[in-house]
């Protein structure tokens, strides 16, 4: 009985050990892309491996730190780009004193309103 079970696992654990030797062939190196690549990578990985998405995600931001401010325009878009970052753009400026509402703000017990 014992070799009956002793030659059924066999064949699976044969087939456990070829994927994990396959596991690192199948891995993307994204360092190796053209910046173009990656670009168009982004966006469509959401269903890939937490591994491959960090990967990714490592490789995009060492290549968005080397690319020139024209670059930065093309692939980010000029809103985007790292020196963007605390500037006042679009949504990122003063509030024009619009808004209408009632607001008592907090009452202190003992007060009257």
């Amino acid at each position: 009985m014992f070799q009956q079970q002793a030659k059924s696992i066999v064949p699976l654990l044969t087939l456990v050990a070829l994927i994990a030797l396959a596991a690192p062939v199948l891995a993307v190196d994204y360092g190796s892309m053209s910046t173009e690549e990656l670009h168009r990578l982004r966006g469509s990985l959401r269903q890939a491996p937490a591994q491959q998405q960090e990967a990714f995600r490592a490789a995009w931001q060492e290549r968005v730190r080397t690319m020139t401010p024209q670059e930065q325009s093309r692939y980010l878009g000029p809103a985007n780009r790292p020196a963007a970052v605390g500037k006042k753009g679009p949504g990122q400026g003063q509030g024009r004193g619009q808004g209408r509402g009632q607001g008592q703000g907090a009452k202190r017990s003992g007060q009257r309103p």
